[in-house]
């Protein structure tokens, strides 16, 4: 099965992530290291992609956006007191690290960006593979779970009319107004119709294209600021794979971080972390409704597959920098599906 190459317009993508970042706006550009510096590189670029792509259609007159040489300051967060923080982002976990929070009595934040100045609590953050991320939210948005996803859009002819961008915290209204003007291959939404039947209609590799330039905009880039400001030895990441594939072990290594930095006396064995293991295990098997499935009607090492030639050829593998940061397992290794690419 051969791979659906962009066409001429779908360059304009590439062009605007793979430019350098030394962009006209004001400013010098701060000094990083070589792992950060690759993280904030893919951080301007989906910022810059969206406020140039999206001025051309919404202000076309005006000139076009300016390339900032700096990422987003790290923001901070609402105080957590004495208790410790579990977060997530978008489809990394939410209900997951939620459910935990409430079993070790820590406060939760529902979605992550990173913080301003470290807490003096311990943190646990819960991240994802991002091809898995990617599959998950196309699986589960297609599913009409969430109102976001399952709300009625507004006509983009109106939205391109009124040359202003509705409220769009999720990135859906950006991805559907520019997939077909980025993708060839993408066809454009249909007045009245909702994300999630986009989704449903698109074949397989056209809701997958546009899921991921969602995501670029929503949670990836906010994943991406997390860890370019968190890298405190009291911040904890932890894979979601890890917790499915082994909880008692999972927990336990919790356990042992929020001991070793937690304020109060506590040690390690005053959590009961058998019980721990053992109520979100019951927690988890009754809360299936909101798990991600995967469908039947496509083989996963062939969609991770479409997803890495996607990452490769439309986004200049920005996801697979996402990937090796937060260097989570996927259910597919990147060799695996490239192998099975070449099978076909």
């Amino acid at each position: 099965r051969t791979f659906p190459m962009p066409r001429r317009r779908a360059l304009v993508l590439i062009a605007a992530i793979s430019l350098p970042c030394i962009g006209v706006a004001v400013g010098t550009a701060p000094h990083f290291d070589a792992a950060t510096q690759e993280v904030v590189d893919v951080e301007l670029a989906f910022t810059h992609m969206f406020n140039q792509e999206l001025k051309k259609i919404l202000k076309p007159n005006e000139p076009p956006a300016a390339k900032s040489v700096k990422p987003r300051a790290c923001q901070g967060q609402p105080s957590a007191g004495s208790r410790a923080v579990f977060a997530s982002f978008h489809k990394a976990g939410v209900y997951a690290s939620g459910q935990l929070a409430g079993l070790f009595d820590a406060q939760h934040n529902f979605y992550y960006a990173g913080m301003a100045k470290p807490y003096k609590v311990p943190v646990v953050v819960f991240t994802r593979n991002a091809f898995d991320m990617i599959l998950s939210g196309y699986e589960y948005h297609k599913a009409c779970s969430e109102g976001s996803y399952s709300a009625v859009l507004p006509a983009m002819s109106a939205v391109v009319a009124g040359q202003k961008l509705p409220q769009d915290g999720h990135g859906v209204i950006r991805a559907v107004l520019l997939a077909p003007r980025l993708f060839t291959f993408v066809d454009p939404i249909v007045d009245g119709e909702t994300y999630c039947g986009y989704l449903e209609r698109l074949p397989f590799t056209s809701g997958i294209a546009v899921e991921m330039l969602r995501m670029s905009a929503f949670p990836m880039t906010d994943m991406l600021k997390a860890w370019r400001c968190d890298r405190n030895e009291n911040v904890l990441r932890v894979c979601l794979g890890e917790l499915v594939s082994n909880v008692t072990t999972t927990v336990s290594r919790i356990a042992k971080h929020l001991s070793a930095y937690r304020s109060t006396a506590q040690t390690a064995g005053s959590i009961d972390e058998g019980k721990i293991a053992e109520e979100y295990t019951a927690q988890f098997k009754q809360s299936k409704a909101h798990a991600s499935t995967y469908a039947s009607g496509y083989d996963r090492h062939h969609a991770h597959t479409i997803m890495r030639s996607l990452d490769l050829y439309m986004f200049n593998r920005s996801f697979a920098v996402l990937e090796k940061i937060e260097d989570c397992a996927g259910t597919v290794p990147a060799d695996a599906a490239f192998r099975g690419r070449q099978e076909q």
